[in-house]
């Protein structure tokens, strides 16, 4: 019997098999397992490493600071871990640790990824 630790995950498994057949589409990358550890780049699953304290502590300091100046302002809207598809055919999107905008993003809602 193989080590459990030598198994490929279930998540590796599905990639592999779709990588194969097609790029990835975010509405795809959505419905895998675990899909928060994940971002696309022109369809391809990019595995994002996991957040140790000393990175939360700093995007919380960062998203923090953001919030009181420019929201403050009026300047733009904070946003901390959010996912935005950039592209689309093939699809990339990104979930970058904080991010700030101009305004109030288009299309924006509380459930949604951003197009």
């Amino acid at each position: 019997m193989r080590h459990a630790l030598l198994r490929p995950s279930a998540e590796r498994r599905y990639a592999r098999r779709m990588l194969t057949k097609h790029a990835i589409t975010v509405e795809e990358l959505l419905a895998m397992p675990n899909a928060e550890e994940y971002e696309l780049s022109r369809g391809e699953l990019v595995h994002v490493n996991p957040n140790n304290p000393t990175h939360g502590r700093i995007a919380a300091l960062v998203s923090a600071r953001l919030i009181v100046y420019s929201e403050g302002r009026g300047l733009g809207t904070t946003m901390v871990e959010a996912g935005f598809v950039l592209a689309r055919n093939p699809d990339t999107m990104r979930g970058p640790d904080v991010s700030l905008f101009a305004g109030r993003p288009h299309g924006w809602s509380a459930e949604s990824w951003f197009h």
